[in-house]
């Protein structure tokens, strides 16, 4: 019976231990989750962006032409589709909004008629301020296709 009570005295405050040790890593865990549900949030607005910077660039029309099979086919430009971005993002202030937002020079064209706007900027995810202090870069890529309808 002495020998349970030792047995018991050795083990006070043990389970402690296991508590601290769990609530450290399910704070971790918490942390995680909430700094890759920033980053990716983050992502999505910067998509948005993207995407209504290629549709605003593929409205701006170079040119119309007739197609292999005889339809209008509408042409873009690269230059068209950098000037036009670059002046969306004049106009609405969307740097603000971002931290280190850049418009990369792989905006353009895929072919004649699709506009591709690619952008990036820095995520800062809370509570990692610590272990990543430049942040998390961001890319994305969106693109708008033109097209003509011919009525008759």
């Amino acid at each position: 019976m002495t020998a349970l009570l030792r047995r018991h005295e050795r083990e006070e405050g043990s389970i402690l231990i296991f508590i601290l040790g769990l609530s450290l890593l399910l704070l971790l865990v918490a942390a995680s989750v909430l700094a890759v549900s920033s980053v990716y949030l983050e992502r999505q607005r910067l998509q948005s962006l993207a995407d209504q910077m290629a549709l605003t660039a593929a409205q701006q029309v170079e040119g119309i032409s007739d197609g292999s099979d005889g339809q209008a086919q509408a042409h873009l430009t690269a230059g068209q589709v950098l000037a036009t971005s670059s002046r969306f993002l004049q106009e609405t202030g969307a740097p603000a909004d971002f931290s280190a937002l850049v418009l990369d020079p792989a905006t353009g064209l895929t072919d004649s008629q699709t506009a591709r706007v690619v952008l990036r900027a820095q995520a800062h995810p809370p509570l990692s301020s610590f272990l990543l202090p430049a942040g998390v870069e961001v890319q994305v890529v969106g693109q708008a296709r033109v097209g003509t309808q011919q009525t008759g």
